[in-house]
């Protein structure tokens, strides 16, 4: 079965700073899968929070303009988000990402960045 993420729930989720880090990613998307019983996944089931989110800035719209993302590249964005407001520090990064370093630069590394 596939699923897919309404345009205007893909806004709330890219916008969103997870301050719980990817945990809290993978969480709210497999909740609204759960809620939506694997259709498509629209901002109403989302949490609140999230919804709250400011929409994202004109920057940001082009990686969310297409209708289908992966968990994936959505994991692929937010750490190297945060990995740049670190100032590409990757002890800090791994520490506000609540992953141990070695995984942050194998992921890094795969993403080809050095």
């Amino acid at each position: 079965m596939t699923c897919s993420i309404e345009d205007d729930a893909m806004s709330y989720l890219m916008s969103y700073d997870y301050p719980g880090n990817i945990r809290e990613l993978r969480l709210i998307v497999n909740s609204a899968l759960n809620l939506t019983e694997g259709r498509c996944i629209s901002a109403a089931v989302l949490p609140e929070t999230v919804r709250r989110a400011k929409k994202i800035s004109a920057v940001d719209k082009d990686s969310a303009s297409e209708p289908f993302t992966s968990l994936e590249l959505m994991e692929k964005n937010h750490i190297l988000k945060v990995y740049r407001q670190t100032g590409r520090n990757k002890s800090k990064t791994a520490e506000i990402l609540g992953v141990n370093r070695k995984t942050l630069q194998r992921k890094l590394k795969s993403y080809g960045v050095e």
